[in-house]
């Protein structure tokens, strides 16, 4: 134990600080897939400290390549599990939406298939024409997007979903536009041709 208290010196402990604290201002996406109790952390000493720069709203939104590279790899991991054990939790279903709304739609494979399994594994059907809000968890809202038209998903800085509320008008909307376009015998592309009609 001694040994380790000489070889970590302070000065040492000092500049591992300043470099997470440089990531976690500049690059949180990526500190957080790395160091998620580093992230949790700093999140506590940012209510504390008020002098130490805070998270844009639209941080999740400008995400380096790798930031991009390792969200996509992600998905592609869940959408493997799914395969496999035909389910995912409600947690893993919850990790989707925080990819998938944190990413360009182009660049997201099997956009649909995604959409159908988010709304088995938490048990929500995203066609149901009612106003409904369902709550995860608590925090502070920073970011509030559409998953698809009259889904509504409220998030923390990082993309933590903390609840999803359905807008009944919508969603009808959505079915009826979706019903006229004839979008569902499409191929899987279409979807991303016309993801402005359908996330509005």
């Amino acid at each position: 134990m001694k040994k380790n208290k000489k070889i970590f010196s302070q000065k040492l402990k000092d500049s591992i600080f300043k470099e997470c604290l440089k990531k976690y201002q500049e690059e949180p996406q990526l500190l957080n897939f790395v160091l998620p109790n580093v992230v949790k952390k700093f999140d506590k000493i940012i209510k504390k400290n008020k002098n130490i720069k805070r998270f844009l709203p639209s941080i999740i939104q400008n995400l380096t390549p790798k930031e991009e590279e390792l969200r996509i790899e992600k998905l592609k991991q869940l959408l493997e599990k799914y395969k496999k054990e035909n389910k995912l939790s409600k947690d893993e279903c919850l990790e989707m939406i925080s990819h998938i709304t944190a990413l360009n739609i182009n660049k997201i494979e099997n956009f649909e298939e995604i959409i159908k399994i988010i709304s088995e594994g938490l048990n929500i059907n995203f066609d149901e024409e009612k106003n409904k809000t369902i709550n995860f968890k608590e925090g502070e809202i920073s970011r509030c997007v559409n998953l698809i038209r009259g889904v509504k998903i409220y998030q923390t800085w990082d993309g933590k979903v903390l609840k999803i509320v359905l807008d009944k008008k919508k969603i009808k909307e959505r079915k009826e536009l979706m019903s006229f376009v004839g979008i569902g015998e499409e191929k899987q592309e279409d979807i991303s041709i016309r993801h402005n009609e359908f996330f509005p």
